[in-house]
């Protein structure tokens, strides 16, 4: 079956920006600007459409808007018209032929990153026949280690005035929030691996970044494209890493970064709420995972957190847009 479309998913901050950034390398893969959030908004999207599906090209432009908003491409801004003339059976076809839309002369798949994939593949692999989901998980202590770097740079000189309420929610750091987060991006990934073996692959952060030409030629194969030198020498820019590398090349140093950027009590914490969870994945504790007493300091700050993140993303969203994000949260 020849392949339409390649989704990238995983918790934030575990490497899917590098990963699609590797895949776009590629001369035959088209990736999407921006993260399209479409599968996210589905089901909402869906019901709108059934109520009222649209009937004229005009209702369709204004689908074309309304599936590709979160994107950063100006070629998806408007319909261009459809040469087809087969009608549109829901906005899942408006995202095929859109994507579809922007191939040029030797691309022929398209790439769409979005960390929460990681909780829709069912729904991707549906809806989107001709296509393959690579997902990638990564220490839960590297997160929260770029997150916490990450924080401080929030601000105009790196992304515009738009963008920056949303940014700022994203980045966002709390052990409560993050870590039962990643704990149910870990389990989805390891779910739709499992069932959907074929068409569904599961990478870790730290191999990729370590042995990146296996991996890379890993993947090609699971896609089915040959491999491209230039894809490990990918232009590259991480300000969640101490070393703050920049040029080109793919860099492992970020990978110990955690044992220096968190505390030990966060780093106590995060062992004995999520040891059990860190071990399954492969990775192993710095300390004993148990309770010490000291927590009971940290834990309060930790959940006082949580109840302002939750308060921001209510102020952000709305609550008619909240109820769909926690609605979303809470069937993971």
């Amino acid at each position: 079956m020849p392949l339409d479309f390649v989704f990238v998913g995983g918790y934030m901050h575990s490497g899917t920006s590098l990963l699609a950034k590797i895949l776009g390398s590629h001369s035959g893969v088209r990736g999407i600007s921006g993260e399209s959030k479409f599968f996210d908004y589905h089901d909402f999207l869906k019901k709108k459409w059934d109520q009222n599906p649209p009937s004229s090209e005009a209702a369709i432009r204004n689908w074309w808007k309304e599936v590709f908003r979160f994107t950063d491409e100006p070629e998806l801004a408007e319909f261009r018209g459809d040469n087809s003339n087969v009608p549109f059976s829901g906005p899942h076809e408006v995202f095929i032929r859109g994507g579809r839309s922007l191939l040029e002369a030797g691309e022929s798949v398209v790439l769409e990153k979005t960390p929460t994939n990681v909780f829709h593949a069912d729904l991707i692999l549906e809806k989107i026949p001709k296509s393959k989901i690579i997902l990638i998980q990564r220490d839960l202590r590297g997160i929260l280690a770029s997150k916490k770097i990450r924080t401080n740079t929030v601000d105009l000189n790196r992304y515009s005035e738009a963008q920056i309420s949303s940014k700022k929610l994203e980045k966002d750091y709390n052990i409560l929030s993050d870590g039962y987060s990643w704990k149910k991006a870990v389990r989805s990934a390891n779910i739709a691996t499992k069932e959907n073996q074929e068409r569904v692959l599961l990478l870790s952060y730290e191999n990729l970044v370590q042995k990146p030409e296996l991996l890379i030629k890993e993947i090609c194969l699971f896609l089915g494209i040959g491999f491209e030198s230039n894809m490990l020498n990918i232009s590259f820019s991480n300000p969640a890493s101490l070393a703050k590398e920049k040029g080109s090349g793919i860099y492992s140093s970020s990978t110990d970064d955690w044992k220096e950027i968190l505390s030990g009590q966060e780093l106590d914490l995060v062992e004995y709420l999520f040891g059990d969870d860190l071990q399954r994945s492969g990775y192993e504790l710095i300390g004993n995972g148990k309770f010490k007493s000291h927590l009971l300091k940290v834990f309060p700050g930790q959940m006082g957190g949580l109840i302002r993140r939750i308060v921001k993303r209510v102020q952000f969203f709305g609550p008619k847009d909240f109820v769909i994000y926690a609605r979303n949260f809470l069937r993971r």
